[in-house]
């Protein structure tokens, strides 16, 4: 797709929507005590003990913000406490607003990796986010050549050596955005389809296995969501507008 119109989202989330918007929130993760204490409060019973089983401190507070950040931000969408906020998930792992919970047609979906987080929020249509930071993989050219499909194996031999790190992190969370936004979670054959990855160049799904064409069309976007990391979009439809807000505890 063409890069979407990004602009600022109201200051309030009860001002009206319009369906053709989609709403990119960036967190960032690393707060004191107080604020970790008021989300960790906000949290399920099933999310604090998830967040109690990260082995290193640093791991535990990023979930705590990530999740309790998510609930904040979708509790001004459905008008309620961001403790009376309750999930489903499919039959493949994706989350999803309990029904009964506002009008039904909230989506949204979360990505986190190291401080950074990505929050991204529709009216009805289906989305996937993903974030990473740009580094050294282990395995990385192993993994595109097993996983990936064999267009983007090739694709990625002709990129230049000093820019294959980046490359790799394109196409994987271009690839684990669409996943996302399938809702298939890990069932998903990551050679069913194909993204671009060179760095530069403009982000576009390829191509698409016909089993999974039919639950289209989809829209891919680039996000640079701070220097060191890359993270992409991919949302169902097209005709809509990006708008990003950056969030902090006072939001």
């Amino acid at each position: 797709m063409n890069p979407p119109e990004r602009r600022p989202v109201s200051p309030s989330l009860r001002d009206a929507w319009p369906d053709d918007e989609v709403h990119l929130w960036k967190i960032q993760l690393d707060w004191p005590e107080s604020v970790l204490a008021r989300f960790r409060r906000d949290l399920s019973v099933e999310e604090q003990q998830r967040a109690d089983r990260f082995v290193f401190d640093k791991h535990r507070r990023r979930y705590v913000v990530a999740h309790g950040a998510m609930r904040s931000v979708l509790s001004r969408y459905l008008g309620c406490d961001p403790r009376q906020v309750e999930y489903q998930t499919n039959s493949k792992g994706k989350p999803a607003i309990k029904p009964g919970l506002g009008d039904g047609i909230l989506q949204f979906n979360l990505s986190h990796s190291e401080e950074v987080a990505l929050l991204a929020v529709t009216q009805g249509r289906a989305v996937g986010v993903d974030l990473e930071q740009v580094r050294e993989f282990s395995g990385r050219d192993g993994i595109v050549e097993k996983q990936f499909s064999a267009a983007e194996w090739e694709e990625f031999q002709r990129v230049p050596p000093p820019l294959r790190n980046e490359a790799f992190t394109l196409g994987w969370t271009r690839k684990e955005a669409f996943v996302k936004a399938l809702g298939e979670g890990l069932s998903c054959d990551l050679r069913a389809f194909s993204v671009s990855l060179t760095p530069g160049e403009e982000p576009r799904l390829v191509h698409i296995d016909p089993s999974l064409e039919g639950r289209g069309p989809w829209a891919l976007g680039h996000i640079d969501p701070e220097p060191g990391f890359c993270g992409a979009l991919v949302v169902a439809g097209s005709g809509f507008v990006v708008r990003e807000r950056v969030w902090s505890p006072e939001v």
